[in-house]
């Protein structure tokens, strides 16, 4: 066997898909041209986790900040600009420069950044010009101050030397006086208490002195530590946009100059603020919490500090001039237009209307709009005036008890009083105005609501103030995205229906035209339309415009009606108050989850539509163009038809009775409910035919949606856990258990075996009862193993048996043996390529009970007949069992459907053509059914009905995650629908087709009808990955043809005639292969078999016989495989697989997504690889589970809950956002200049320096001008004489009577030193004066550089 390996090995050496292959430089180039990997192109959806919103009114553009440090710039619909911090600190804060295109962002981090707009290569591009860093100026500070208290500490010692000296004088000076009144005790003694006395006050002042110096340095260290914490917690921009005010958490104010991005040295201390207000309230500040300048003087600023107290200062004079305190912490301050009022709102959820000309007395009382309860603050207020009546607009403010957990943002005018709500949190809120009204008043239009999972405008100017109808920006996230589809090139007519269709739901938006028209797109308008469909899980499909830039929502299509579920309808408050309107999409929350779509199906030929529901519910719609009022039927069909099967899941969903209202757009046809109602797994939908096929994780169902009925079902509960070979239930602990039982197995076996061979032979009679109990012995040893297996096997299972009820619990008996009638055809072996391999095969294929054969991985085809339909093919594939089987959905079962396929190939003979259906399953099974569909008119009338052709079981059993049947010219078969309408080409039906079928670990080519293996690629082996997507694409090239008119020649694509005359050769070289080409390959194995031979068992023998067809199959394959392989290389592609000089060069390509995040693409059919890219991170489980391919090239996955990234694989297909921001000139101010003093100073230096130097300057080039022309003299002199010595010469060997009378000097005068070197040269005696002459140049040469030297030095110093 191991021979037979290395033989197989070495003639499929040269097909071997991975191994170096060197492409000619015209494939190289045009591979090129074909594929190029741009990991992000432009984002869809809506920006993850907001934290900041600003608006510019004059240019019109919109700007999000997140809290991963992104900025995201929205102008008119296909205007997208997008900005990443180099640290990845949340967005706190963004202030638009008006007019100047410019936008200043505050991070978390304390640092603000100056954006601009700038053009590169035709467009604008957001980029960071300046930084600054609070801390930095901060840090500048403290070492200022511990400079001086250094200089302090020195100072000390020196003082205190100075008062010990004098200390000591003054001892000695009354020690003197002592002695001289030694005469008068009495008065000496109390003297002497007295200077006692005075000596113990002075040393308890330096004590208190000390402890004073302490306290101070305390007090330092913690001024300097509270510094070191503060943060920025506000910004204000000036009207003239020079200045930016930074107010920080230990009350103080900084003043940023824009123009230069350096701190200004005028701080605004807390204190000078309130020097003038009463102690009282002196500690009433805490943190600045705003800043707002006046609206018609810019010299006045309203402070407003956390705890209450709001001061007007002014900034020149830094005195305030009014003071307004509260006894609650402050949240929001807004002005009045006018600047005589402003509004203050306060975490009690009450707000105040202060009166600037007043003074404290103007204390108003507080209103708290949903009182008198305690309530939730009021973090955001603003107030505008206009025409009519006033607005007043605040977020929050609800009352703490019963309704402390509603986001709201209320608006009121007059007595129109409305609280929208929202269904996650509030993040900021702005008030667009009309710019340049004539009377003077705001005149708010739009409202714009940031909360954190979707951005909301309300339009103020309508009535009964709807919201927006957003163009971009929408929630895809409305409800959890459970799946998505992608189709091109979307027919016009059902385009247009979908588009009607979404218009008549959006009657409740706004009619007035989008708000928000900033910049401008350069990307021309796509004629194609693209479509999105996300499937939700609420029961929404979703279809969106992805034709550009923008991902704008098209219709919603809901199938929540149609059931009797747990979700009901959320039902408006009947007058209560506060008077909530509900606004905004995002809904996260799904009473019923049985509602969610798993799958979806859309032909776009027919415009039908099939969806699987997370309940095995399967809806078919078709477009209806008319409101219809009809009942729902709903169909159930029995996946498992067994008596002892238990379901412990969900209960299936039932359709609501009666008639129903459907409206125009997608209406249903008919419900399948499938039971057990296991979630839809798999769905494909043909509407030429009139069929439907869905799968769950118990089998699947083929209907017919035109009569109503079920064609076949097929239960796939074949494997039990213990056989599949799904990498999700393998690890390292079992697969280690397997390896060393099947060693022992083999081992005992070939004991056995060897034992009792020679016995037979020498005493067949002698010793029977002695072999017997020999085999008896090893039998037993066999029985004692695979009963200890099944033990630890039960074990297993009981420790990973799941302990929730959300997981499966299958137990069941192993199946029994197929019937009489299915004949088994050994496929092909796999190589055996390294020992990595082979451990690899060994931790994921299962057992296998053969005992050599096992060691290689096989593919075994299994031939049904098809001249009965299968009526009940789960009782065929599996007898009942008398043992109950409890059994819910897990994707990681076996018997999970993952994909199903229609095509109309040829699977019966090589001649004809039939209608199939394909489905692939998790234990590497792939069923083949043969479908007979009535035509035209019979269609109503006669059943359609399925049999099973074929059957394919993959030896490493890894799950099939997608089949695609192509045809002779390497192109997949496209939608039978769309050939018949005319939408695609139609394919070549002469035959050759073949069949891709991608499991999760290997890629696998087969030739139809036969099943013969062409090629494959395993994708584990060589790249320690597993498949997770799969997508068939086809990549244009992105140049025109050679001008030659002919295309680069491309291996990878063979054409038809070549496949055609390499079928012929097979047939041809069959009959020889038959007779000799298996002798060629027995030696190998000779002394093998003999003894083979002469064994007597039947299953020996049947061994013997597949080790022989399997050598005769790979010596018929190599040849011709190898000639085939030459003539592709040697030939051009076919005419079907080559385009026309007018048509653009394209090829279909196979395109996966690994487990590790990285995308390849590798050629059909050859499964060369051409391109391997990283694309994402693989711990980012949604974006490889969410990643949906384009038949273009493209690709979409959910980098987060509520954001599409979209990439290509193209280069001629890419969607980015190409715009331009067109500024007027002038608009930004001119780059700063130096200060004049600086300049009038440097130009009187440079005139005192340029007079000191010019006479030095002027002697030192005469002195060189001097020097040179001595040199040059000297020079011309030599070579004068040079010149001579040349005629002389030319003279004596010339003939020519005219050169001899030509004189000195006219031959002088045209000689260059080029020809006097020429000549001196060609004469080997004139070496001498060569060198003469290059030495008097190099000091031409010197001399001239010493003369640049020095004035060069003069220029220098001047």
């Amino acid at each position: 066997m191991a021979g037979l390996l290395k033989f197989v090995r070495s003639r499929t050496l040269p097909h071997v898909p991975g191994l170096p292959h060197h492409e000619s430089e015209a494939r190289q180039k045009l591979q090129k041209e074909l594929f190029d990997f741009n990991k992000k192109t432009v984002l869809h959806g809506f920006p993850h986790k907001p934290s900041a919103l600003a608006y510019d009114s004059e240019l019109s553009l919109l700007a999000i900040g997140t809290k991963t440090g992104q900025v995201r710039i929205y102008g008119a619909p296909g205007v997208e600009f997008y900005g990443q911090h180099e640290s990845n600190c949340a967005v706190v804060k963004l202030v638009f420069l008006p007019k100047q295109g410019r936008l200043i962002s505050l991070l978390e981090d304390n640092s603000l950044h100056l954006w601009e707009w700038n053009l590169k290569d035709g467009k604008s591009a957001l980029e960071v010009v300046k930084s600054y860093r609070l801390a930095d100026t901060k840090k500048e500070e403290l070492a200022k101050e511990e400079e001086k208290k250094e200089q302090e500490k020195k100072e000390a010692p020196v003082e205190e030397k100075e008062k010990k000296t004098e200390e000591t004088k003054e001892g000695a000076k009354k020690e003197e006086e002592e002695k001289k009144d030694d005469e008068k005790e009495g008065e000496a003694k109390k003297e002497d208490g007295k200077d006692d006395e005075k000596k113990e006050e002075v040393k308890k002042e330096e004590v208190k002195k000390e402890e004073k110096k302490e306290e101070e340095e305390k007090q330092t260290e913690a001024a300097a530590e509270e510094k070191k914490d503060e943060s920025i917690t506000t910004v204000c921009l000036t009207s003239d946009a020079e200045m930016l005010l930074l107010g920080t958490e230990s009350g103080d104010i900084y003043m940023l100059n824009v123009k230069t991005f350096v701190p200004s040295e005028q701080v605004i201390s807390r204190d000078v603020i309130t020097q003038n207000v009463v102690v009282e309230l002196r500690s009433a500040t805490g943190s600045v919490e705003a800043i707002l300048e006046h609206p018609t003087d810019p010299d006045r600023f309203l402070v407003g500090y956390r705890r209450g107290l709001v001061s007007l200062i002014n900034i020149k004079t830094l005195h305030s001039d009014h003071i307004f305190s509260f006894n609650q912490d402050l949240e929001s301050i807004a002005w009045v237009r006018g600047g005589r009022k402003f509004v203050a709102a306060y975490a009690d959820g009450s707000y105040i209307q202060w009166t600037v000309d007043e003074s404290l007395k103007s204390l108003q009382t507080a209103t708290t709009p949903y009182g008198p309860f305690p309530c939730k603050p009021m973090t955001k207020i603003d107030y505008k005036t206009s025409d009519g009546e006033d607005y007043l607009v605040f977020a929050g403010g609800m009352p703490r008890a019963s309704y402390g957990d509603r986001y709201t943002v209320t608006v009121m005018q007059a007595d129109v009083h409305v609280a929208f709500e929202f269904t996650s949190k509030f993040v900021d809120f702005l008030l667009v105005s009309e710019s340049g009204t004539e009377n003077g008043e705001d005149n708010p239009h739009t409202l714009i609501v940031l909360v954190e999972e979707e951005l909301v405008l309300i339009d103020l100017a309508s009535a009964d103030w709807p919201t927006h109808r957003l163009p971009y920006l929408q929630s895809p996230h409305a409800s959890a995205i459970m799946c998505t589809a992608h189709h091109s090139a979307v027919p016009d007519a059902l385009w247009k229906n979908i588009v009607a269709a979404g218009e008549k739901q959006d009657s409740l938006h706004s009619q007035r035209e989008w708000p928000i028209v900033g910049g401008k797109s350069l990307a021309e308008s796509s004629e194609r339309h693209d479509l999105l469909l996300t499937g939700h899980e609420d029961g929404v499909v979703r279809f969106w415009d992805a034709s550009g830039v923008a991902l704008k929502l098209l219709y919603k299509l809901n199938t929540s009606p149609f059931f009797v579920s747990e979700q009901e309808a959320h039902q408006e408050h009947d007058g209560e108050w506060p008077p909530f309107r509900k606004v905004g999409t995002f809904d996260p929350y799904s009473d019923d989850p049985r509602l969610g779509i798993q799958k979806i199906s859309l032909c776009m030929a027919s415009g039908s539509l099939a969806i699987g529901g997370t309940a095995g519910q399967v809806v078919v719609f078709e477009m209806g163009l008319e409101e219809k009022e009809k009942e729902l039927h709903e169909i159930y069909v029995q996946i498992i038809d067994r008596d002892n099967f238990i379901w412990k899941g969900h209960e299936p969903l039932t359709p609501k009775d009666g008639l129903l209202n459907f409206p125009v757009g997608y209406q249903p046809l008919t419900v399948l409910q499938m039971t057990p109602p296991a979630a839809c797994t798999a769905i494909a939908l043909n509407s030429e035919w009139g069929l439907v096929a869905a799968g769950t994780a118990h089998g699947f169902t083929l209907f017919d949606y035109i009569q109503k009925k079920k064609v076949m079902a097929r239960c796939t509960l074949d494997a039990s856990p213990a056989e599949s070979g799904s990498p999700k239930r393998k690890t390292f602990r079992k697969s280690l258990r397997e390896s060393f039982r099947r060693l022992r197995k083999v081992r005992l076996r070939k004991a056995h075996t060897t034992e009792s061979a020679p016995e037979e032979k020498k005493e067949k009679v002698d010793k029977e009862k002695v072999d017997k109990k020999k085999k008896e012995k090893k039998d037993d040893e066999v029985k004692a193993e695979e009963a200890e297996e099944k033990k630890e096997e039960t074990e297993e299972k009981k420790e990973e048996a799941p302990k929730e009820d959300g997981k499966p619990e299958v137990t069941e008996k192993p199946a029994e043996e197929k019937p009489a009638t299915t004949a088994t055809v050994e496929g092909e072996e796999k190589e055996q390529e390294t020992k990595e391999d082979e451990k690899k095969v060994e931790e994921i294929a299962p057992e296998i009970e053969k005992p050599e054969i096992a060691k290689a991985e096989e593919e075994d085809i299994v031939e049904v007949e098809s001249g009965k339909p299968e009526e009940k093919p789960a009782e065929e594939a599996r007898p009942k069992s008398p043992e109950k089987t409890e059994a819910k959905e897990d994707e990681s079962m076996p018997s999970v459907v993952r994909c199903l396929c229609f095509a109309r190939t040829f699977l019966v003979n090589a001649t004809t053509h039939n209608a199939t259906l394909w489905a692939g399953v998790s234990s590497g099974a792939v069923y083949i059914y043969t479908l007979t569909v009535p035509e035209g008119e019979k269609r109503r009338e006669e059943e359609a009905t399925a049999q099973l052709g074929k059957e394919i079981q993959l030896k490493h059993k890894a799950p099939v995650m997608a089949i695609q049947v192509i045809d002779g010219s390497n192109y997949p078969l496209p939608d039978t629908a769309a050939v018949s309408k005319g939408l695609a080409v139609e394919p070549s039906m002469e035959g050759n087709h073949k069949v891709v079928i991608c499991s999760m670990e290997q890629f696998k080519v087969f030739h139809l009808p036969s099943l013969k293996p062409y090629c494959k690629y395993k994708l584990i082996s060589h790249h320690g990955a597993m498949v997770r997507k799969i997508g068939f694409i086809k990549y244009t090239s992105c140049k025109t043809p050679l001008e030659n008119g002919s295309w680069a020649k491309v291996a990878e694509k063979p054409s038809a005639d070549g496949e055609m005359a390499e079928k012929e050769k097979e047939e041809k070289d069959s009959d020889t292969a038959k007779e000799g080409k298996a002798a060629e390959v027995v030696p190998v194995e000779e002394t093998e078999e003999k003894a083979k031979e002469e064994k007597k068992e039947g299953e020996e023998e049947k061994e013997e016989e597949e080790e022989n067809a399997v050598a005769a199959e790979v010596e018929e394959a190599a040849p011709k495989e190898e000639e085939a392989e030459e003539k592709k290389k040697a030939e051009l592609p076919a005419a079907s697989c080559r385009p026309s000089e007018d048509e653009e060069y394209n090829e279909w390509c196979l395109t996966c997504l690994s487990h590790l995040g990285e995308l390849s693409i590798y050629s059909i059919p050859q499964l060369r690889k051409q391109i391997l890219r990283p694309c994402i991170d693989k711990d980012d489980i949604q974006a490889v589970g969410s990643l949906t391919f384009t038949k273009e090239g493209e690709g979409f996955y959910l980098s987060s809950s509520s954001e599409f990234t979209r990439f290509t694989l193209s280069p001629r297909v890419i969607t980015e956002a190409t715009c331009v921001l067109e500024l007027e000139e002038g608009m930004r101010p001119p780059p700063p200049q130096p200060e004049p003093t600086l300049v009038v100073a440097a130009t009187d230096a440079i005139a005192k320096v340029t007079g000191d130097i010019e006479a030095a300057t002027i002697t030192a080039v005469n002195t060189a001008i001097d020097k040179v022309e001595e040199v040059v003299v000297g020079a011309i002199d030599k070579v004068e004489e040079v010149a001579d010595a040349v005629v002389e010469k030319c003279v004596a060997d010339d003939d020519d009577d005219k050169a001899a009378d030509d004189t000195a000097g006219e031959i002088t005068a045209d000689i260059t030193q080029d020809s006097i070197t020429d000549h001196i040269t060609q004469d080997d005696d004139k070496k001498g004066v060569e060198i003469d002459l290059k030495s008097d140049v190099k000091k031409i040469e010197d001399a001239a550089a010493d003369m640049n030297a020095l004035v060069v030095t003069a220029g220098g110093d001047q």
